[in-house]
């Protein structure tokens, strides 16, 4: 929903829109990474309803494969209400939903079977140590996504998810909270820090480098940091070596996903986009 300000307690307020559009952590990096011409994959749950049904469909057309997306009967899908304030500032509430993520019992050899690298956001410590031994096993180079209210407050649990993976994807408020507990002290992978407007930066152990800020009209943050790690690690695992490559591109690519509204919405199909719902003053048009 499109607001003029983020809303606080007891604010009714108009909305001046409301898109409904396609989403999800995992499904924006692979999204980004199909329309970066290259290939992915995704592992994940939806539920057998018209909005689960409709996104594995728009998946399929944007070229990832979902093979290994598990559609569960009587279920709701995953979804977000996100209000976006005028320059891309937003606020999300989580709908209650049992999908999540996908279960341990979701992912074996075969899922990824011809990767040769895996990407997962946290929401579940047993499925995030289960792919990430999984990973090893096969020979496969992992990254993971970590946000603050996600980070698991057991220092062991954290160490270990840390330990296990080649990159990190950290916001600001996540990359403080790390730095706070002292997690990152011995971890000798990646870690890609995201600082909004400001760019982003890379350090991993001597080395540090930073790429600033691009100049657009903001219109919408969300996935922004999604669409990042689908551009750096495109590029990251074709160049190895010259992160800076990496860290540039996707940071241009980031800023102009935000220049739209809708997490996947700059890829320009709209066939799991509604029409635009407009209020003022009150009055649905």
């Amino acid at each position: 929903m499109q607001v003029d300000w983020l809303p606080s307690q007891d604010d009714k307020i108009p909305a001046r829109s409301l898109v409904r559009a396609p989403g999800g952590m995992a499904a924006n990096v692979a999204v980004a990474i199909q329309h970066l011409g290259g290939r992915s994959r995704l592992i994940g749950r939806v539920g057998g309803d018209d909005e689960g049904q409709g996104l594995v469909a728009y998946l399929g057309r944007r070229g990832v494969d979902v093979d290994h997306v598990t559609i569960i009967p009587g279920e709701r899908t995953f979804q977000c209400l996100i209000f976006v304030a005028p320059g891309g500032e937003r606020a999300l509430v989580r709908m209650p939903s049992a999908l999540i993520v996908p279960t341990v019992a979701d992912i074996g050899s075969g899922s990824l079977a011809g990767c040769r690298h895996v990407h997962i956001t946290f929401a579940e410590p047993a499925v995030a140590m289960h792919v990430i031994e999984l990973a090893r096993r096969l020979g496969i180079s992992l990254s993971i996504d970590l946000e603050k209210a996600d980070l698991p407050p057991d220092p062991g649990i954290l160490g270990q998810l840390i330990a296990g993976c080649d990159v990190m994807f950290l916001n600001r408020r996540a990359r403080e909270e790390l730095d706070r507990r002292g997690a990152l002290l011995e971890y000798a992978g990646a870690v890609v820090t995201t600082l909004g407007a400001n760019g982003a930066r890379f350090e991993r152990r001597g080395v540090s480098m930073t790429s600033p800020g691009c100049k657009v009209e903001t219109r919408d943050t969300t996935g922004a940091g999604d669409a990042f790690a689908g551009a750096f690690l495109l590029r990251w695992l074709a160049e190895p070596d010259r992160p800076q490559s990496a860290l540039d591109e996707a940071n241009l690519y980031a800023a102009r996903s935000t220049c739209t509204i809708g997490a996947q919405a700059m890829l320009g199909d709209d066939a799991l986009t509604f029409p635009p719902i407009g209020v003022v003053a009150g009055r649905r048009l």
